[in-house]
């Protein structure tokens, strides 16, 4: 199951993690929906809604965490969304659980933009974690090979860029045939 991870980041994560957020709030920006609805799914403290509601304050996004009290919804399955965001959360996941939760998704909105943030889990993300923060790779579930594998099968990547080599942010959509 999900981790739920509250996190008030310093200097140097700071920079990382906001690097991550803006990429993604770029993202949602650009993104072809007149009617924009997003969710964080795994939205721990709503960083990125933070940051999204500054740069656009009519986007209706909503976050959803395992944590009652982080969460907006207590289903995140009852709307549809246009955006689905998950910044290093499947990672906590199983095969089984992350594929159960892409099926859901699809069945609300084939059409539906994933946001993805893989941490590269390699060498400069652990030596990074040792320094920054010890525990930022606790309660791994799925490595980013699986993860990788998962995306590369059942996802069509719009767009993929690196960041600092730690962290690869997808940008997805449904292939037709799978996952249903």
């Amino acid at each position: 199951m999900m981790k739920t991870i509250v996190t008030e980041y310093k200097f140097p994560q700071k920079i990382y993690f906001e690097k991550i957020l803006k990429r993604i709030c770029i993202h949602i920006l650009e993104s072809s929906f007149t009617k924009l609805k997003v969710i964080d799914f795994g939205c721990g403290n709503s960083t990125l809604e933070s940051f999204l509601i500054k740069q656009d304050p009519s986007i209706s996004i909503t976050g959803y965490d395992i944590d009652p009290d982080l969460s907006k919804i207590s289903n995140p399955f009852l709307v549809s969304y246009d955006i689905w965001v998950f910044n290093h959360v499947l990672m906590y996941m199983n095969q089984s659980e992350i594929e159960n939760l892409f099926r859901k998704i699809k069945r609300l909105n084939q059409d539906a933009l994933l946001i993805i943030g893989l941490s590269r889990q390699n060498f400069i993300s652990k030596f990074g974690a040792f320094f920054l923060n010890p525990e930022a790779h606790d309660g791994t579930i799925s490595s980013y090979k699986t993860l990788r594998k998962f995306i590369d099968l059942e996802l069509e990547i719009c767009s993929l860029e690196r960041i600092f080599f730690m962290t690869d942010l997808f940008v997805c959509k449904f292939k037709d045939a799978k996952l249903s």
